[in-house]
């Protein structure tokens, strides 16, 4: 096959697993940027850095032609993953493109993708053989001076377009689908089977509540493991996902069949969270400690929590169903820390204006967190 050696090729690499509408949304905005003669998609095979895929290769393929075929983009899918077998970094997969292409070849990323680019298989190896085309990330920071230090570092050629992506991920993608959410997803008929591997929790969990809560219940879920992914966290993420899924497992189910709480808790709001711990280990099988003191603190808080239990409190509070989130959104997606204890402070005072008794755990993590605090708010 011949190529024009001054032809302009984009590669867009990625596991697109699946291919959603954000990937189109970038490649537009890239080819806005750069006059490209062609796009290049290569879904990766089994990227070394990642975990296997859900989706076999070849429905992918097909998922990307369903999303990208009426872009009006000039593209082809290069299926030179697969053909090379496991094991293919960066920089030998795109040596090898630019052997095949020739021309000057462009390689689109992520900007989170740029900023964790040393850690990449011999980066300094791959910044000679391309342009970087790089799209931000919402809630991402420090990216122009990544771009500059590289610049200066690696002699790297960059490319800024001027689009900010969303936080949305194949991974949440397919958090969303395992979840039963909607996504927007071309092609969802090829896939949908597959996301399942929480059916048998999910149905046992939506027979204890009301369409509302069950919803919340999935929703925190999510929110979790958005928020652990986007500041990797140093957490298991499954145990982020169980402990948001089932923190109100209790919540409308307040009978205490035998379980030992805290008196205090005995009617009032405050006590799904204490029941939400015990039944989960009964009812869920749940064992890990840390998931169930997650759940037992997530509506109170208290002094010195585990990161996990930050994590669901703050995204019971946080979860898409609640109203007027989007401020306290912003902060935690910018800093956990932060976003944490303005969380812990917005329901102290709440709870204060509504002149009801406040729980001692709750007064107690205000006074830890906020109030001694040597960095309070």
């Amino acid at each position: 096959m011949y190529y024009n050696l001054s032809m302009k090729t984009l590669i867009f690499g990625g596991a697109f697993d699946p291919p959603h509408r954000e990937h189109l949304n970038i490649l537009l905005e890239a080819s806005k940027a750069v006059n490209f003669d062609r796009v290049v998609i290569v879904p990766t095979f089994n990227p070394p850095h990642k975990e296997d895929s859900v989706i076999d290769f070849d429905t992918r393929v097909a998922l990307i032609d369903k999303l990208f075929k009426k872009s009006g983009i000039n593209y082809a899918v290069d299926d030179i993953e697969k053909q090379r077998g496991d094991g293919n970094y960066a920089v030998e997969v795109v040596s090898a493109l630019k052997e095949k292409y020739g021309g000057e070849l462009y390689y689109l990323i992520g900007g989170d993708s740029l900023v964790n680019i040393e850690t990449w298989h011999k980066p300094e190896l791959l910044f000679p053989l391309v342009t970087l085309v790089v799209c931000g990330r919402d809630g991402y920071f420090g990216l122009d001076e990544k771009i500059e230090y590289l610049k200066n570092k690696y002699g790297a050629k960059i490319i800024k377009i001027n689009y900010v992506g969303s936080g949305i991920s194949s991974t949440l993608v397919r958090l969303r689908l395992n979840l039963g959410l909607s996504v927007d997803v071309e092609g969802l008929e090829l896939i949908k089977d597959k996301f399942n591997k929480y059916d048998g929790i999910l149905k046992q969990l939506k027979s204890y509540q009301s369409d509302d809560l069950y919803f919340h219940s999935r929703a925190v879920a999510y929110r979790a493991v958005e928020i652990a992914r986007h500041h990797r966290l140093n957490i298991d993420l499954n145990k982020a996902f169980l402990a948001g899924l089932l923190h109100d497992n209790a919540k409308q189910r307040l009978s205490l069949d035998g379980f030992i709480v805290p008196s205090d808790a005995v009617g009032s709001p405050v006590l799904h969270q204490f029941l939400g711990s015990v039944k989960a280990k009964r009812d869920f099988k749940i064992e890990d400690s840390e998931i169930l003191s997650a759940i037992n603190y997530h509506t109170t808080g208290r002094a010195n929590m585990t990161t996990l239990e930050k994590l669901v409190y703050c995204a019971d509070m946080l979860s898409e169903d609640r109203p007027c989130i989007e401020n306290l959104l912003k902060v935690i997606m910018t800093d956990f820390e932060i976003g944490f204890r303005s969380c812990l402070a917005s329901s102290y005072f709440y709870v204060l204006s509504k002149k009801r008794g406040m729980y001692p755990l709750t007064q107690q993590a205000f006074d830890y967190y906020i109030k001694d605090a040597k960095f309070p708010l």
